[in-house]
Parts: structure tokens; sequence; C-alpha cells
């Protein structure tokens, strides 16, 4: 590993096994593995326990589909530049081609992790805890919240940050399985609660959420938004239910006023 990628990597367990399902996995305790020297002066991976289900069918692809991962008392810093160089790739660090490995879903105990992306001018730090005691969801009590996650971080120059409660395990892509939430996030002085249930959050696969959002300007929602600029517009607050399965979204319950104008707009539930 020192050889390839320059970096140093120490545990003090290595475990290989199948789960309950006959997934391969692999477990790791007591990781650390160093940075990239242009990375943030901080380990890549310093984790008391480090748990990783393989997808069989993945093994033998191009593409590795991790269908877990599971932290506890992990701290990790992830960084890609614009220019495609990601400081996690080890065996082949100076590589700036596509993504190689997926992640399906997360488990994450008593850990923080960085992400940066210079093409995104994305700088977001993340912590997560156990949630005591748990929280029950309205409408969904086998989802409980059991952490409560805690963001902050820079998009384009603007500060945003929040802070929701979620349950067990988040998913990413391709699981179908929902998980839940209830928080807000902020930046400057616009405000956007949400309280529901999400699933394969990269690709929104499934969306059940009360959402109500306050926004001193259109404009200050940029954060939080795949566009890079808005523009500016009177102070708004929007009340939604949003519903999205599959390729179908659906809207109920609206209400908005922007400025002193009051809108309504009533959809089936």
């Amino acid at each position: 590993m020192y050889e390839r990628s320059g970096r140093s990597l120490d545990f003090d367990e290595l475990h290989i096994g199948l789960t309950g399902s006959l997934e391969p996995t692999v477990q790791v305790r007591g990781l650390f593995i160093q940075n990239a020297a242009w990375a943030a002066k901080r380990p890549l991976v310093r984790a008391g326990q480090v748990t990783l289900t393989f997808s069989w069918r993945s093994l033998s692809e191009d593409h590795v589909t991790l269908t877990r991962v599971v932290l506890v008392d992990a701290e990790v810093d992830l960084e890609r530049q614009s220019d495609g160089l990601r400081n996690w790739r080890l065996i082949h660090p100076e590589d700036r081609g596509p993504q190689r490995t997926r992640v399906l879903s997360l488990d994450a105990q008593r850990s923080e992790l960085r992400f940066v992306h210079g093409g995104l001018d994305l700088d977001v730090d993340t912590r997560i805890s156990a949630l005591e005691p748990a929280q029950a969801l309205t409408g969904h009590p086998e989802l409980p919240l059991t952490k409560w996650l805690v963001f902050r971080g820079t998009r384009a120059g603007k500060a945003f940050s929040g802070q929701t409660a979620v349950s067990e395990v988040l998913t990413f892509l391709d699981t179908a399985t929902p998980f839940a939430l209830r928080g807000q996030a902020q930046t400057a002085r616009t405000r956007l609660k949400a309280e529901g249930i999400a699933a394969d959050i990269v690709t929104l696969a499934e969306l059940d959420l009360d959402l109500h959002l306050a926004a001193n300007s259109l404009a200050e929602l940029q954060p939080f938004l795949p566009t890079d600029a808005l523009p500016a517009s009177r102070p708004c607050v929007v009340e939604a239910h949003l519903n999205k399965v599959g390729a179908k979204w659906t809207g109920s319950r609206l209400r908005a006023t922007i400025g002193h104008t009051d809108l309504f707009c009533v959809s089936p539930g």
C-alpha cells in the first residue's frame, strides 16, 4: 500500500466472513489510514471499527458495490479536487477517472465525516451521535429516530448548517429502503424544515415529506441546490407535503406567502 500511495495503513484486527444473507464482509478494528500529502492535515480514516459489506456480483465487475458501510467511533476525511483527483484512491492515487466504488447505505455511530468537492465548491463537516431517548415519527413507528446528525459547511463561499434526527441506516442508491428524518437546515436568514421519510437520497427514489421553507430571498437557497445562482426575491414562506414514488412527483397541502401576498393551492393528498 505504501509503495503505491506513499501513505501508511495500520489496524489492530481484521476479520473476513459472510453476513446472514451470505454477502462477503470485511471488518477492521483500530484502523488508521494516512491522508494524501495535498489533503487536510488529518487522517483519511481513523476508526474504532469499520465494516464493509460487498455485493458478490460487483466483485467480478469494474465497479465495486458496498451494500452497507458501518462506521463506529470514526473520523473520515474525503476530498476531491476539481480535476477529479481523490484522496481516497490508494491503489491508483493519481487516477482521475470515473467513480469505481458505490456505497448503497451507511450506518454511522459516534462518527464524524468531512467531504470536500472542488468541482462543486463544497466543504461540509458532519457529526452523528446517538439520540437518547429515541423518538417516534408520526405514521412511521417502524422507523424510530435513533441518531442525531449535525452538519456545517460552505458552498460557493456561502455558509450553511443544519441538524436532524434520523433513523438507524441512511440509504443512498439502489436499495428502495426508506429512512426517517426530522430536522432543519439554515443559510443566512433562510430556514428549511423537513419531516417524513426518504429513500436513496442520491437518486431520490422515494420521498414522503412535510416541508416548511422561510426564505429571506430565493437567492439564499443556493447552497442547497445544484444550480449556481437563483434570482433575488421578496421574503417568502412555503409549506407543502411532497411525495415521490419512482418517477412520479406529487405535491399537496401547498400554502405560499410571497411578500404580503398569500397564495394557496390545494391538490389531492
